[in-house]
């Protein structure tokens, strides 16, 4: 829908955490795609719960428990999903009271969408690592990171200019958001350099804004998922009753909600994503709102840094039908970027998604590709 990028001016607010919107959750854990009861989690997902709630200080080192304790601390749990509280996250992406949420809103509507913040390279929370350094960055997010952000982005920034400019540099924003990262980067930095605060930075600060934001090629991805949580809110109320407005897998099942019927969900099971000679497992994660959203998979033939891992050529099941001819040449490369915004449900099977690949022992293994079975 072209009349949403004219209506909802999306930027980057701050920092918040899930018991600051939300009290009432204390003992709640929130999970990507739609509701589950009772699901058995694989071994990715229960590593990630342990470090989790070893990080909200309600179990010990997790490295001593079996899987059969993990799956029975999981049964105890109260689960919601993330879309429910406009939380959207991304590959794994569990999120307690504690974790430090990046808010993007929209100051016409007020409308908000949350997202945790990207942790960067090396041993994360999010694929179950609960190392020292894991968890310091974790407190630091929380302790320095969130009033930082918060007395640098008073007015927010703007987040299409980012958006548009990342896409022309060859990112899809979803499995490569590296240009986007690299231009929210530089103006964090250039706010927080005239600023009194860059010399209250501590050693400690320097290091972590190194890994989470100045060399962080995956800083702005949840920056975008929060970016596309707002728009299923504005097309919730304003788009065709065919329209997604929501769009996740949970490990075991995938699937969406429209407009027309909002609080059900669609789904279908997982499917295990095609990534070269690996064997992942079934996708999970939120970040598929950005695929509804019209980047990914729709985008890729102009991100041509992906190719070498999805393969040589492009499949013209990327690019829809009905696009424009010119469209079809370069979605993106035209003058004024002529981008459309969601997705109805005649064009869901159409998709071939970017996800990225998860392995039981390896972590991540990188991207793979996906697609709706009707």
């Amino acid at each position: 829908m072209a009349a949403a990028v004219n209506t909802l001016s999306p930027r980057l607010q701050g920092v918040t955490t899930l018991k600051t919107l939300y009290p009432h959750l204390s003992a709640t854990i929130l999970h990507p795609g739609p509701p589950w009861a009772n699901q058995p989690l694989n071994s990715a997902q229960s590593r990630a719960l342990a470090a989790l709630w070893h990080y909200e200080q309600r179990i010990g080192n997790p490295v001593n428990l079996s899987d059969r304790e993990i799956e029975a601390l999981a049964q105890q749990m109260t689960w919601a999903p993330t879309g429910i509280y406009h939380v959207t996250s991304p590959l794994i992406g569990f999120v307690s009271e504690s974790m430090a949420l990046w808010v993007v809103d929209d100051p016409t509507t007020g409308l908000r969408g949350y997202a945790p913040i990207h942790e960067g390279s090396g041993p994360t929370l999010r694929f179950g690592t609960p190392g020292p350094i894991t968890l310091a960055l974790q407190y630091w997010l929380t302790e320095r990171f969130q009033p930082l952000m918060n007395t640098l982005l008073p007015d927010g920034i703007p987040l299409w200019p980012i958006v548009r400019t990342a896409l022309l540099m060859g990112d899809d924003l979803h499995m490569r958001a590296q240009a986007a990262s690299w231009l929210l980067a530089e103006e964090i930095y250039r706010r927080l350099a005239v600023s009194s605060l860059w010399h209250e930075l501590t050693e400690r600060d320097h290091q972590f804004l190194t890994r989470t934001i100045w060399t962080n090629p995956g800083a702005f991805l949840s920056i975008g998922m929060a970016m596309t949580e707002i728009y299923f809110q504005w097309w919730e109320t304003h788009a065709p009753a065919d329209f997604i407005i929501d769009f996740g897998a949970n490990g075991r099942e995938w699937g969406y909600r429209t407009a027309g019927s909002p609080t059900q969900w669609v789904t279908r099971l997982a499917p295990r994503p095609s990534c070269p000679n690996r064997h992942p497992l079934p996708i999970s994660g939120d970040s598929f709102g950005l695929e509804i959203m019209g980047f990914g998979g729709r985008i890729l033939p102009n991100a041509p840094a992906l190719w070498e891992q999805l393969g040589p050529e492009r499949p013209q099941a990327f690019i829809p039908d009905d696009y424009e001819p010119a469209m079809r040449e370069s979605p993106i490369r035209l003058p004024h970027m002529p981008f459309e915004l969601g997705t109805r449900l005649t064009e869901l099977s159409r998709l071939n998604m970017v996800t990225g690949c998860l392995d039981a022992h390896d972590g991540f293994l990188g991207p793979g590709m996906v697609t709706w079975e009707d």
